[in-house]
């Protein structure tokens, strides 16, 4: 046994334990996918950041409505929402919207509908990306058959080969539509 960063490691036995089996999965499988698309995958996780952005935004173009309620008992404002008010205000006038309720809940429809266009693009380009990432991976297990000769085609069941094609390529195109909606 070795003392590495104050524990003991056995030099034979690895640490395979399930979690760290899956972390380096994980990781190998994101690596494959950037690997495989770097630009189209981090363009669709920015259209992600996007659509959250909208919708937080919404939801804070929400606030002047509920504080318009506040002569009717209503709720007040927040402290310290000045900042969030007056940046509201001045995109309404750059934006040429009425002030007031109207223009607040114009502001929300707004970045409800950037939102939802931002996350239309996303699930898009996600969409072909898991295809066209599934279809290189059968055509790479296809071509690496093929290339391992005679000997391993006689030596399995057509089953299994045709299951490590079929079934196999649905599985990680379900773990990638998976990691992508995490």
């Amino acid at each position: 046994m070795q003392e590495r960063n104050g524990f003991r490691e056995n030099l034979f036995c690895p640490d395979l334990t399930k979690s760290n089996i899956m972390d380096n999965g994980l990781k190998l499988f994101i690596s494959s996918i950037l690997n495989f698309h770097p630009w189209k995958f981090s363009f669709s996780i920015c259209l992600v950041v996007l659509s959250g952005l909208m919708e937080g935004l919404a939801l804070t173009s929400v606030l002047p409505l509920l504080t318009s309620l506040d002569s009717t008992g209503g709720i007040s404002p927040p402290e310290n929402s000045n900042i969030i008010f007056s940046a509201l205000n001045k995109l309404k006038i750059w934006l040429h919207l009425p002030t007031g309720p109207i223009g607040s809940a114009s502001l929300i429809v707004i970045f409800v509908a950037l939102s939802g266009a931002f996350f239309l693009a996303q699930a898009r380009i996600l969409s072909r990306l898991q295809f066209d990432y599934v279809v290189h991976l059968q055509k790479t297990l296809f071509k690496n058959l093929l290339a391992a000769g005679p000997r391993v085609l006689e030596t399995s069941r057509s089953g299994e080969l045709v299951s490590a094609l079929v079934t196999e390529a649905s599985r990680v195109s379900g773990a990638f539509y998976h990691l992508c909606i995490v």
